[in-house]
């Protein structure tokens, strides 16, 4: 610019000087006059532009400088703006990564809380299931259980109405063992007399035998007919007294055996109901046989008044009781391996009857447990489901205050970029409204510049 002004006046100090050659060389007073003038006028106007010029030229340095460090701040400012955009844009870069592995660390989370929440349900729908299954379990045990109580009271009563029917045949039976013992002292009487009897007889046969040795020393002639005799009366003799012994053997044998049979009467009187039959054909045996027994007695001693004519006959007699007693002994022991036959076949139905009872007392228990279980799965489950819903809650919190202030970072942001915006148009503005005024100060000087020609032609 001051070049362009030291121009200007370089251009009007030689047109100042050729004008005065002119006016020297033509020598026009008047035209000098008025080129004086004019040069006077025109050395005022070219000291008027020079001082607008200079004005100008000031302001339009200051201008120029005020313009440079405008633009050196711009760029400063576009530097720090292309920076500040470049950090923003990186902490945007990290921030939508930090949004994106959020989101998908919430969609993670989310897929294993649909995940959870289907699990859940199947396993509600499990132990829904389970309690059903368990429900009617315990309906059909509790129907199972009736029955069974059902059963035992039945069975209850029955065994009720058995000891009675038991109770009763043992009352009969101790009135039939009396009547027997009563039967037994008259039998040991009718024993006393008929060993009374038998001491009458050999206390005959020793007097017989006495009389039969005086008749011996008195009749010696027919002593060898009288041995014979004497022999055969000892023959006699002995085999009575075998006979006897025998006789009094099988008495005793049969009071043991009585004795013994009322004995297992008694044992076997403590059965259940399904004895009373036994019992009571054991009794008509008892009876028959001890009819048997007093009729046998009653031969006995009606053959032992008649000893000497039918000693034989008693022993077949006395053979025949003993088979009968052995028949008697024989059908006791059958009806005993019954009794103990029946009594273990009870036995072992109550034994059955006790563990099924106990594996039925075992279900329940083990059904209790399941029961207490699925109550301490379900406490459990509900339990964990609240911590779920705190967890999910929490979470779903936690997400809305991180979005919250992602809202209100992105606000700042956006604001800043709405300021830094303002401020970059703003610029652009002042660049416009000075490129313009620079333009119009450039048509001024063009102006002037045109005019001081017009002027000077």
């Amino acid at each position: 610019m001051k070049a362009k002004g030291r121009a200007i006046g370089r251009l009007i100090i030689l047109t100042v000087l050729l004008g005065a050659m002119a006016l020297g060389i033509f020598g026009c007073d008047d035209r000098l006059a008025r080129m004086e003038e004019n040069q006077i006028r025109l050395q005022a106007m070219v000291a008027a532009n020079a001082r607008q010029l200079a004005t100008v030229s000031s302001q339009v340095y200051v201008n120029n400088n005020e313009v440079q460090e405008g633009i050196q701040k711009l760029d400063r400012n576009d530097q720090d703006l292309g920076t500040g955009i470049s950090t923003v844009q990186n902490q945007q870069d990290a921030l939508h990564g930090t949004v994106t592995s959020g989101h998908q660390a919430i969609d993670k989370r989310m897929g294993t809380l649909d995940e959870n929440q289907r699990l859940l349900r199947d396993g509600v729908g499990q132990v829904a299931g389970v309690t059903k299954q368990t429900a009617s379990d315990v309906t059909a045990i509790a129907k199972e259980q009736a029955a069974l109580h059902q059963m035992v009271q039945s069975s209850r009563q029955e065994l009720g109405e058995s000891i009675a029917i038991v109770a009763a045949n043992q009352e009969k039976t101790r009135t039939d063992i009396g009547q027997l013992q009563q039967a037994d002292l008259k039998m040991a009487e009718q024993l006393v007399a008929l060993a009374a009897s038998q001491d009458r007889i050999y206390s005959g046969l020793e007097g017989l035998d006495k009389f039969m040795r005086v008749v011996a020393r008195d009749v010696t002639g027919i002593s060898q007919g009288q041995t014979a005799v004497q022999q055969t009366l000892n023959e006699h003799k002995v085999v009575f007294a075998e006979k006897s012994a025998i006789l009094e053997q099988n008495q005793k044998n049969t009071q043991v055996a009585v004795e013994g049979l009322a004995g297992q009467t008694k044992q076997n009187t403590e059965g259940i109901a399904a004895l009373a039959a036994g019992q009571t054909v054991l009794q008509q045996t008892l009876g028959a046989n001890h009819k048997v027994v007093a009729g046998q007695v009653a031969a006995v001693i009606e053959n032992q008044q008649g000893l000497q004519a039918g000693i034989n006959g008693l022993t077949e007699k006395t053979g025949q009781a003993a088979s009968q007693l052995t028949a008697l002994t024989a059908g006791q022991e059958a009806i005993r391996e019954t009794l103990n036959n029946d009594n273990g076949t009870v036995a072992a139905k109550l034994a059955g009857l006790s563990e099924n009872q106990a594996g039925l007392q075992s279900n329940l228990t083990g059904l209790n447990q399941k029961a207490d279980t699925i109550v301490g799965s379900v406490g459990t489950i509900r339990t964990e489901q609240a911590s779920l819903h705190d967890t999910v809650k929490a979470n779903h919190q936690a997400v809305r205050d991180q979005v919250t202030q992602l809202s209100g970072g992105q606000q700042q942001l956006q604001d800043q970029l709405d300021v830094l915006t303002a401020m970059t148009g703003q610029t652009a503005l002042d660049v416009v409204a000075m490129s313009d005024s620079q333009g119009r100060l450039g048509q001024t000087m063009q102006t002037g510049i045109a005019g001081l020609d017009e002027r000077t032609d």
